[in-house]
């Protein structure tokens, strides 16, 4: 997923807006804050990059509207609004490369939000070299990249080790012994992975393997996964790989008593492989809608959600929130600086402690958030519903120590009788339709 923005100084004039379409008015002072960049809405995470790109927008759209953020070093004040343009990068590194080079050739982007994949953010720093900007990074940061550019990135996530925390405590409870673990190349899934073997490690849990996804031979790692029988499964993948995992795992009957899979307990991923695969999967989350946080923006978690469904007609995914929560804490430390000047800014991200829907956020002196933490989440099988929505749709409910996930795993011919849509002595059956009226593949 590539999620590139760019915040441009130059374009924030000082410029007078009228309160209203009638003369005589009183006038507004405002100071526009043009968000640039890129998300990979036609690469192979293009609904993520939606959703991450909607999370902006109404962050943009909120604020114009609601004059939150005020700009002091104007005269007697200004309101703090939001421009938002966004390209297409196809999730490519050339893309992303191109993009943010020339961002900073332009000479009017002193603030960044870097790709969310760890990847495409070193092609971003590469990029961006030693200009003088301000990147921001949603999602788990590689040290290396905090490390190459100390004091210009910042990142809005927890750390690894914080957010396989939660996931792994709620395993562990269970009285899990044992547990294998399997991550795709990427440094983010590595990193993460590797925290989870410490968590199990500490907790005293059997690493019986860890080993590289090859998404070519996947099927053979996880026939010899089975022959372990390890009663946790962990890993840590982008969506394919998880797909061909549970897939895989599925076509193999290989059933542990729990897996954790990164971004499986999801509304993205259960559309992608159905209820009967996702179901009973745990996922370590940053964020989930039900939070009950207080925000400035938004009123609390639940507000951000409410609006989030009002605008946009779907549920919002911790991405939509983590970029929305960072343009709250550009805004705030712009707010808190008073100018938009670079070094202004930087200072007050390091002094920054804010409350938001998403998490108190404050900044380490490596751009890293202070006390942050993650949560765990379930994909568990609709209550109160129809046998068809059973059959489409799937609950993701936050789970901890004091609200544990249903476990063990259910049989996987189990779990597709649970949400087989049809009554005793009825089957499947899978129409597809050429013409209007109806237009697709309906069950019947």
């Amino acid at each position: 997923l590539v999620f590139g923005l760019a915040f441009a100084s130059s374009l924030g004039v000082v410029r007078a807006q009228l309160d209203g379409a009638s003369g005589g008015q009183r006038r507004r002072r405002s100071v526009v804050v043009r968000m640039s960049g890129s998300l990979g809405f036609s690469g192979p995470q293009g609904k993520r990059a939606r959703t991450a790109e909607r999370g902006i927008r109404l962050l943009a759209e909120t604020v114009n509207a609601s004059r939150k953020f005020r700009h002091f070093a104007a005269g007697s004040g200004a309101d703090l609004l939001l421009r938002i343009d966004i390209q297409d990068d196809e999730g490519l590194h050339s893309h992303v490369g191109r993009i943010y080079k020339d961002l900073v050739d332009q000479g009017e982007v002193p603030f960044l939000l870097g790709p969310y994949s760890t990847s495409l953010s070193e092609k971003a720093i590469e990029a961006i070299g030693d200009a003088n900007v301000l990147t921001f990074m949603p999602g788990v940061v590689a040290p290396r990249i905090l490390e190459s550019a100390i004091g210009n990135v910042f990142t809005t996530s927890p750390t690894a080790i914080d957010l396989a925390a939660r996931a792994m405590e709620v395993v562990e409870a269970s009285g899990a012994q044992s547990v294998a673990i399997i991550a795709d190349s990427g440094l983010f899934n590595i990193e993460l992975c590797d925290a989870f073997s410490k968590h199990a490690t500490r907790a005293g849990l059997r690493v019986l393997v860890k080993f590289r996804l090859d998404k070519e031979a996947v099927t053979e790692q996880v026939r010899h996964l089975k022959s372990l029988v390890p009663e946790v499964l962990v890993g840590c993948s982008d969506q394919q790989g998880a797909e061909q995992i549970l897939i895989s795992a599925r076509a193999m009957n290989f059933v542990p008593k729990a897996a954790i899979i990164t971004d499986a307990a999801s509304e993205i991923f259960v559309r992608s492989v159905g209820p009967a695969i996702a179901n009973y999967v745990i996922s370590p989350v940053p964020w989930y809608p039900s939070l009950d946080l207080p925000c400035p923006v938004f009123g609390s978690s639940s507000g951000f959600a409410t609006a989030y469904r009002q605008r946009w007609g779907e549920e919002p995914t911790y991405l939509s929130a983590e970029a929305a929560a960072v343009g709250i804490a550009l805004l705030s430390a712009i707010q808190a600086a008073g100018s938009l000047e670079i070094d202004a800014v930087r200072a007050a991200m390091l002094n920054l402690d804010i409350q938001t829907f998403y998490a108190p956020l404050s900044f380490n002196r490596n751009g890293t958030r202070r006390n942050a933490s993650g949560y765990a989440v379930q994909a568990q099988p609709l209550r109160d519903a129809t046998l068809m929505e059973r059959h489409e749709q799937s609950a993701i409910v936050p789970v901890s120590l004091s609200s544990p996930p249903v476990l063990p795993m259910r049989a996987w011919e189990s779990k597709e009788l649970e949400v087989f849509p049809c009554g005793a002595g009825e089957h499947l059956k899978a129409v597809k339709y050429l013409a209007s009226p109806v237009v697709g593949t309906v069950y019947e």
